[in-house]
């Protein structure tokens, strides 16, 4: 063979080698080691996406927890806010000699025979049907409470004449020249605007609705009425740029020093009095299902999970939320203005620190009650309506700081076991919530049925009361 022949057969060998595919050996090396790498990369992928979902379901649980509690503080803060810490015992109610503090309350306003700082329900919260409560390990029993005070307004109007009428409502003018009718009517006397700031301070209802609220009407001689709003579209308003409060006599007649004997009451027209407007909110935990009929506006947006794409949304049973709503001076919870301020609550109570002092008395004398201490706790913010005659020493006007322990969970569950908590009623925080209760929330088939939970409590000293040693 020619030297120009083996040199054209070594090149056409070794371009055939150049050529050549990869081996079933090699093609299946490669694919089982790109699959052990693809395993590997899914396997980080869903441990992170895992984790990832877990975190923001525990963040969310947290955020609203922090952002309920600061709301719920605000309103804690206002009891009694220019209104009274016991309606029942207040000394500075402008009465006729011999009359109790609410004789000339008409049976239809029962909401100003409640008034008082705090109204505590121990348990309240479970009538709302939180069946899941009792589930838990310590069982739960959610309080529900009321809070009387101005929680709309920090101005005090200056009263220019009470018109004399012979009718069931009673128009009391207020002063167009006072600074809190300037900051009322920024945008003009008699302007729209006015007329609608006005209203959302002494009517705080959807502008069709006539729901009664209630003021506090202060005399010249410091003595204080507490009187119901009539029952009309308009509580308050403007005539021209005169504004005005209507209040109703046939409920709650005004009660003048002819009447009073010098215990207070009104003079002339009034001039010099005040009137503020004051109302009562009720916090409670409530359900999907409860929601569905009182709070229309969050039971479908809110409370529904769709099953599947093709059936219709339905209502979670266990999910329940901690609401805001106003009380009328009916005694009638207004769950059109209901406010829901945490999705996902699961439980709520409220412990008091209050002043037992015997007037006279050289030291001061504060206990203080646990979480748990639902006797005690309820004894003191009671439902002063039911107790007559007042107990000297010994009522919500005596509180002088309150306890509020607040518990969210997060949306689903994640884990499989507890974390049993031995003293919560006293210290201890709660670390999860059992949603899937069936067979039982103590069963350990590794299920995922219970979710984190996250407490946060909170105390916050009761100012407008501090004085009261009635």
């Amino acid at each position: 063979m020619s030297r120009r022949s083996a040199h054209h057969t070594t090149a056409t060998r070794g371009k055939r080698l150049r050529e050549r595919g990869f081996t079933l050996i090699e093609l299946t090396v490669s694919l089982v080691a790109g699959l052990i790498v693809a395993m590997g990369i899914m396997t980080l992928s869903r441990e992170a996406t895992r984790t990832f979902n877990e975190e923001a379901r525990g963040s969310a649980a947290e955020a609203t927890l922090r952002s309920a509690i600061d709301r719920l503080r605000g309103d804690l803060g206002r009891a009694a806010y220019m209104s009274t810490g016991n309606i029942m015992s207040d000394p500075m109610i402008a009465k006729a000699p011999g009359t109790t503090n609410v004789a000339q309350t008409g049976p239809n306003v029962k909401g100003i025979l409640h008034l008082a700082s705090i109204n505590l329900t121990t348990g309240g919260s479970v009538t709302n049907g939180i069946a899941l409560s009792s589930a838990q390990t310590p069982a739960l029993a959610p309080d529900s409470f009321d809070i009387a005070g101005n929680m709309t307004s920090a101005e005090q109007f200056e009263v220019q004449m009470i018109v004399p009428s012979t009718s069931n409502c009673t128009q009391i003018m207020l002063s167009s020249a006072s600074s809190a009718m300037y900051r009322i009517a920024a945008s003009g006397m008699g302007t729209p605007g006015a007329a609608q700031e006005l209203r959302n301070a002494f009517q705080p209802v959807p502008a069709t609705m006539t729901t009664q609220f209630m003021v506090r009407l202060v005399d010249t001689t410091g003595h204080t009425q507490y009187l119901a709003t009539c029952p009309g579209a308009n509580a308050a308003g403007f005539t021209g740029t005169q504004p005005w409060v209507s209040v109703s006599t046939a409920d709650t007649p005004i009660q003048y020093a002819v009447q009073t004997h010098t215990q207070g009451g009104v003079t002339g027209y009034c001039v010099g009095c005040i009137v503020n407007p004051v109302q009562i909110v009720r916090w409670e935990i409530t359900t999907a299902t409860k929601e569905q009929t009182n709070q229309a506006q969050y039971a479908t947006a809110l409370d529904s999970l769709p099953a599947n794409a093709s059936t219709s949304p339905t209502i979670d049973p266990n999910k329940y939320d901690l609401m805001r709503t106003y009380v009328d001076a009916t005694w009638t919870p207004i769950y059109a203005t209901s406010e829901l301020v945490a999705e996902y609550a699961v439980d709520l109570k409220l412990a008091f620190s209050v002043d037992n002092t015997i007037l006279g008395d050289q030291k001061p004398s504060i206990v203080t009650f646990a979480f748990d201490d639902t006797a005690d706790n309820k004894l003191w913010g009671t439902d002063v309506s039911t107790v007559v005659p007042p107990v000297p020493n010994r009522g919500p006007e005596r509180i002088r700081s309150a306890r509020v322990r607040l518990v969210t969970r997060a949306a689903q569950a994640d884990r499989t076991v507890n974390v049993p908590v031995s003293n919560f009623g006293v210290q201890e925080f709660m670390y999860r919530y059992c949603v899937n209760a069936v067979p039982s929330c103590a069963t350990n088939d590794q299920t995922l049925r219970w979710a984190r939970a996250r407490t946060v409590t909170a105390e916050v000293a009761l100012p407008n009361p501090s004085q009261d040693f009635y």
